[in-house]
């Protein structure tokens, strides 16, 4: 779901930078969009269960204290964007940015959860618990 997420946000902010005028496209990726906002918040608190659960609190803690927090930021702003109209070219190129490395964090995040599938250090194998 991040990923999809994330993708969303990349469509939305590159479609808006290049100031492109299709109404039809641009209402496509906002429905998208939302639909990928809705289905993260429905199976937000599943997921940082499983995440603890599996994973372990340290783990579990970096996705909702870091990762979390930058898709909200990226949210607030898309939903200005969306109601508002564009932010000036440095707000834009900001948000750009701060996608960016939140596309490097959910990298990172990514390979550390399949470190831990490799070490086998998932469930009650988990050394933080």
């Amino acid at each position: 779901m991040m990923d999809d997420r994330l993708y969303q946000i990349k469509e939305i902010i590159l479609f808006y930078k290049k100031e492109r005028k299709d109404d039809e496209l641009v209402e496509q990726m906002w429905v998208d969009y939302d639909e990928s906002s809705r289905l993260w918040n429905k199976n937000y608190n599943k997921n940082i269960a499983l995440l603890n659960r599996y994973f372990g609190e340290k783990l579990s803690s970096l996705y909702k204290d870091k990762i979390v927090g930058v898709f909200e930021y990226l949210d607030i702003n898309l939903k200005n964007i969306k109601y508002n109209g564009l932010l000036s070219d440095k707000e834009m190129n900001k948000l750009e940015d701060d996608m960016n490395v939140l596309s490097d964090m959910i990298y990172v995040y990514d390979l550390k959860l399949l470190n831990a599938l490799k070490d086998k250090e998932i469930g009650q194998f988990i050394k933080d618990k």
